[in-house]
């Protein structure tokens, strides 16, 4: 009879897949209103910031900041005019 103990499968809450860690230090007042939010829709408090992540990530085009970086503006202005 064998008493190695098999590790328990399928206990828990699942995963969300597949995530990074980013850390963040929210300025206070910003912070308080997560909180509050966060325990007046009974969530966590990164959930909430993900979600306001995901809502607004469309913002940023990434694409047009990077086509821009490392371009030389040639043009007058007033001290080569």
């Amino acid at each position: 009879m064998s008493t190695k103990r098999r590790r328990s499968t399928g206990g828990g809450r699942p995963g969300k897949g597949d995530r990074h860690v980013f850390a963040l230090r929210v300025p206070r007042e910003y912070a308080d209103r997560v909180i509050a939010y966060a325990d007046a829709t009974d969530e966590t408090y990164n959930d909430v910031l993900l979600q306001l992540i995901v809502r607004h990530i469309d913002e940023f085009d990434v694409a047009a900041l990077e086509l821009g970086r490392n371009r030389l503006e040639i043009g007058a202005d007033a001290r080569t005019a």
